[in-house]
């Protein structure tokens, strides 16, 4: 009994860490929220347990043969979480992962009214000053401080009220993809998108099909405003568009 149990025990500590389900069921789409495209996947593994995984997360353990460490996770290059090809899926350290694929706020330039000196602040701060009708933009509460008393001994004139600006955002990850197409491609087809003018722009990203990927559609909605290459991106009129999801 006790060298069963001890068998038992030997075979379970072999299979520690490999990956080898006997049988499964799926995928199925998790659908938590609409076009939600991620899937998932139940497995039966040897030791009769059932698991319900992530199906990119399958794929990956499956083809290394080992279940991933709680430090590693799943990357889909394209950022199309619906894009579960072998090729498309990479094994990353979670906390990169998390760096690059979490959405920031782009600081806006600013420049001290009190002393000049540039610098850099949120939109959000920068809405609340202008909602309650403040003057500036200040680098500190020192210049803000300086600049109230010369107001008020008469050796300035007020500043103009702050004028609210509207977020945007990015992520690491897609300004890495922009980069990477620029060194591929070169200057010219960056040049060229921040040259087209919104109804080019739609006709555009309705051709690229099959370009998705070599060239990242959501560069050309998300990112015109960064400077990829010493290009700046030309704002345009927010759209919807499918391919750019």
């Amino acid at each position: 009994m006790l060298t069963s149990l001890n068998e038992k025990i030997d075979q379970l500590a072999k299979l520690a860490g490999e990956y080898k389900p006997v049988k499964e069921w799926g995928p199925y789409n998790r659908n938590s929220h609409p076009g939600d495209k991620r899937q998932i996947i139940i497995v039966l593994m040897p030791d009769g347990a059932k698991r319900t995984k992530s199906y990119p997360k399958h794929l990956v353990e499956k083809r290394l043969g080992r279940e991933l460490d709680t430090n590693e996770t799943v990357d889909h290059r394209d950022y199309d979480v619906g894009n579960n090809s072998e090729d498309n899926l990479s094994v990353v350290d979670r906390k990169e992962h998390s760096a690059m694929d979490t959405r920031r706020v782009k600081l806006i330039d600013c420049k001290c009214v009190a002393c000049g000196k540039d610098f850099q602040r949120s939109p959000r701060l920068i809405r609340d000053k202008a909602k309650a009708g403040k003057s500036g933009p200040f680098c500190s509460k020192s210049c803000a401080a300086r600049y109230t008393r010369q107001v008020q001994l008469g050796q300035v004139e007020r500043a103009p009220v702050q004028q609210g600006r509207p977020s945007e955002y990015f992520r690491r990850k897609l300004l890495e993809q922009a980069a990477a197409m620029s060194l591929k491609w070169g200057n010219e087809i960056v040049k060229f998108a921040a040259s087209l003018s919104p109804e080019d722009e739609d006709t555009m990203l309705s051709e690229l099909d099959e370009l998705r990927d070599t060239v990242p559609v959501d560069l050309w909605k998300k990112h015109k405003h960064r400077e990829v290459s010493g290009v700046q991106w030309r704002p345009t009129e927010e759209k919807k568009h499918p391919k750019a999801e």
